[in-house]
């Protein structure tokens, strides 16, 4: 192969090349800059003695430049109703977006401040933020042409990356896909695709994403965003949670979030039904998601029989508390 470089597919970008950048966009001239995490996008932390920023830079397989400009209209318009979500840092020409070009393509990064956090966690209050998003979005027009939270994204995609990863036998494989279509052709006859139970989605409501300063909870990582149901959005604090404490779904926390939500948007007893079927295509999607990260950042030996067991049985716990409850 006659090449000067060598393709590659994911790079890892200099923090001290990012900080010149940013020295040069922003006016900031003291910060110090490290890689803070790498998943759908790096994030770098950039910091002093007195201030925290954020950047968050995308990967070229993953995420476009429009994906971020739908991202920051989302949060913007949310804002400008009362949302608490993150706040973009405007660069020194009012832009929030540039562009930086890798060596595997064009990324893209925007810089953030800082979400605090005191971990004072108030379920309720995340409950009422989950209703407050779908309400104030389904208010605005919030244009989000990146593939909605619906069958090829929690199904289709996550069994064909399944598939070809050649961990799971075909008796496991045969139950994903038959049960998956069952719970998504229940889903389909017993809640409409319309507001307000169907529309803009977060994607990705856990504690994680959710910080908290004193109870109020401030939203951020917008990447899992897209429209869809809204009783996925509301699975995904439970699928978290019930991965450390199965009793979760019973807890006084959980009915706390319910409660918050429904405060501000009452849920039908459909939807309410539907959040266990919706977990279970949450960890069919999340399981597809690892190995697609994992085949764009790089190979991880975390990826074998032992952690397909794992989140196959996580999927059979969410599929059969689903059944209990329409049987």
């Amino acid at each position: 192969m006659d090449l000067k470089f060598f393709p590659i597919q994911s790079s890892i970008l200099s923090p001290d090349a990012l900080l010149k950048e940013i020295s040069l966009r922003y006016g900031f001239k003291t910060l110090q800059c490290r890689l803070w995490s790498a998943g759908l996008n790096d994030v770098y932390l950039l910091q002093d003695a007195t201030r925290k920023l954020f950047l968050r830079t995308s990967h070229t397989k993953r995420f476009s430049k429009k994906d971020y400009e739908e991202e920051l209209n989302v949060m913007l318009q949310l804002r400008a109703r009362g949302i608490n979500t993150c706040i973009p840092v405007k660069q020194l020409d009012e832009t929030y977006i540039w562009e930086i070009n890798a060596p595997e393509g064009k990324r893209y990064a925007v810089l953030f401040e800082e979400v605090k956090n005191n971990n004072k966690v108030s379920n309720y209050n995340m409950g009422k933020l989950a209703a407050e998003i779908h309400k104030a979005s389904d208010e605005v027009i919030l244009n989000i042409s990146r593939q909605p939270i619906a069958y090829e994204q929690l199904i289709s995609q996550p069994i064909k990356s399944i598939i070809e990863s050649g961990f799971i036998n075909e008796m496991d494989t045969q139950l994903l896909v038959e049960s998956s279509m069952e719970i998504w052709n229940h889903l389909k006859s017993h809640i409409p695709d319309t507001a307000p139970y169907y529309g803009y989605c977060h994607g990705d409501m856990h504690c994680g994403n959710i910080y908290f300063n004193d109870g109020i909870p401030q939203i951020f990582d917008f990447d899992c965003m897209g429209n869809g149901y809204r009783a996925y959005d509301l699975c995904v604090y439970l699928w978290d949670e019930t991965s450390i404490n199965e009793e979760f779904i019973n807890s006084e926390e959980w009915k706390d979030y319910l409660k918050g939500y429904n405060e501000v948007r009452k849920l039908s007893n459909a939807e309410v039904i539907a959040i266990p079927a919706f977990a279970s295509l949450r960890q069919l999607w999340f399981i597809g998601l690892i190995i697609d990260a994992t085949n764009i950042n790089n190979s991880w030996d975390g990826l074998n029989d032992s952690f397909f067991k794992e989140q196959l049985k996580r999927y059979t716990f969410w599929y059969n508390r689903w059944r209990s409850t329409v049987n």
